[in-house]
């Protein structure tokens, strides 16, 4: 019986290791994608959506494409075509438990006079 546990006790530790190999190597994967990203200071122009932002020294600017693997690739959500880029605090990175970001869209619905 005692080493029926031992054995369990073992196949646990194993697991565990694995478990943590595993996010550990997720983790790099993660951060090999945000190392690859092309930030953008001060003023931005996103012509698709007819605006400029002027940003101040505490945000900087992802594009489309850097934005979309933020949001599909590292948070996990679904594919969205409208994605125009992201406006992010600097100082707190897209990979920080409490990073947070703005998803710049477009909609080009109706005219105010």
């Amino acid at each position: 019986m005692k080493l029926k546990w031992m054995l369990l006790g073992l196949l646990a530790v194993a697991m565990g290791a694995q478990a943590q190999e595993s996010q550990t190597q997720q983790e790099k994967e993660a951060r090999a994608i945000v190392a690859g990203f092309q930030w953008r200071d001060g003023q931005v122009a996103v012509d698709e959506a007819k605006a400029r932002f002027d940003l101040d020294e505490n945000f900087r600017y992802l594009g489309a494409a850097d934005a979309r693997k933020v949001l599909e690739q590292l948070w996990g959500n679904p594919p969205d075509d409208s994605v125009l880029g992201m406006i992010v605090p600097k100082g707190r990175g897209v990979l920080d438990d409490t990073g947070w970001a703005v998803v710049v869209t477009y909609s080009d619905d109706g005219y105010v006079s």
